[in-house]
């Protein structure tokens, strides 16, 4: 199917990509998540306790002792590695094939599928690539020089060779992951507008879903704001090791930046989406209750005109009572393709990650308590 081959081909122009979910056949959520826990293991764990950072000692923040980027190494890595090389292809295939199974959009066949080998072109541009680098340098400098004016040694950059040899080169991975899944986001939200632009929604009055057939749009929103958490989960993290190191998280190059780009990406990736989708069906919905409105209207003359000749057609009001009855229920037609428990999901998952790190900052203080004890 088109939409099969539209998810495959994200990779055809992203050579990390390709590599790991054609060569190495990380193709699935839980091999991409074994994956990369190994190497957190192997960077968390293994590594420092080779270099003797395992366990704690006076005047270094063991690997052990350091929970907040233990945590991002062991739970906020392997989600970005999961959404990359999984979550985000099968979330584009969800999205479009949605389109096809509902039939909520009015659209030939062969447009649709000409409209998806051009979004397949522009998603596989190669271009993506080399800007997603170029920001993922930018981000790697920033990271480094954080972790180098740190004045607090941890087991993540005991020594010069261990950080650029082995820990700086593991984190970019994911960095250029996290940039090159942002701007496949935002192109497929961009041939979204495009596509509810050129072609009239149609709204399934009664659907199961509660949202006229569309709730596909608010799974591939939720889903989108699940990966956007991730980021924020990051960035509580960083800010709860800057507190620790008593340094002000503001003043903080990469933490400022990951900051700003949370409060602007956190909105954009639910509600943008969701944009051109409530577009057509609020179009839908006033299309719907003009022609009701028209056409009670003409009968409603009609009734009129006869009652001043004395006579009463009681088909006209049946029929006119009946169109009072679709207005009605037209009227109750959704205008957004999401529910109360999709926004109720999206606004926890927002709030989980800052929540998380008061208490990650709370058992930080307890272990660090503990393993101080004589």
């Amino acid at each position: 199917m088109m939409t099969e081959h539209l998810a495959s081909s994200l990779f055809d122009a992203d050579p990390p990509g390709r590599l790991l979910v054609r060569k190495l056949k990380v193709n699935s959520r839980l091999r991409a998540l074994l994956l990369a826990i190994g190497l957190a293991v192997l960077t968390s764990i293994v590594v420092p306790w080779l270099d003797g950072f395992l366990i704690p000692r006076p005047g270094i923040v063991s690997s052990l002792q350091d929970l907040p980027s233990l945590l991002i190494a062991l739970i906020a890595i392997p989600a970005i590695y999961s959404y990359y090389c999984f979550e985000q292809p099968d979330m584009i295939r969800e999205l479009f094939q949605g389109f096809v199974d509902s039939d909520t959009l009015i659209i030939e066949e062969g447009q649709y599928q000409e409209f998806l080998r051009k979004l397949q072109k522009r998603l596989a541009w190669r271009g993506w690539s080399i800007v997603a680098l170029m920001l993922t340098a930018a981000a790697v400098v920033l990271h480094a020089s954080a972790v180098l004016s740190s004045p607090e040694p941890s087991a993540y950059y005991p020594n010069p060779a261990i950080f650029f040899g082995l820990n700086l080169p593991l984190m970019t991975l994911p960095i250029y992951m996290v940039w090159m899944m942002l701007l496949r986001h935002l192109t497929v939200i961009v041939d979204l507008f495009r596509l509810f632009r050129s072609h009239k929604t149609q709204v399934h009055a009664l659907h199961p879903d509660g949202c006229g057939g569309l709730s596909f749009i608010g799974r591939f929103s939720l889903r989108g704001s699940y990966f956007i958490a991730i980021l924020a989960l990051n960035i509580s993290l960083l800010t709860v090791i800057n507190l620790r190191q008593q340094r002000n998280p503001l003043t903080e190059p990469s933490m400022t930046l990951a900051a700003a780009a949370y409060l602007v990406l956190a909105p954009i990736a639910f509600f943008l989406p969701l944009t051109p989708a409530h577009r057509g069906m609020r179009e839908a919905k006033r299309s719907a209750q003009r022609l009701i409105s028209n056409e009670a209207n003409r009968i409603y003359q009609e009734i009129q005109n006869n009652l001043q000749q004395g006579a009463v057609d009681q088909t006209a009001i049946g029929r006119f009572g009946e169109l009072n009855k679709l207005y009605d229920l037209t009227k109750n037609f959704p205008v957004w393709p999401l529910d109360v428990t999709t926004l109720r999901r999206f606004l926890t998952a927002n709030i989980v990650p800052f929540l998380s790190a008061i208490l990650i900052d709370i058992l930080r203080q307890y272990f660090n308590q503990t393993f101080s004890r004589p």
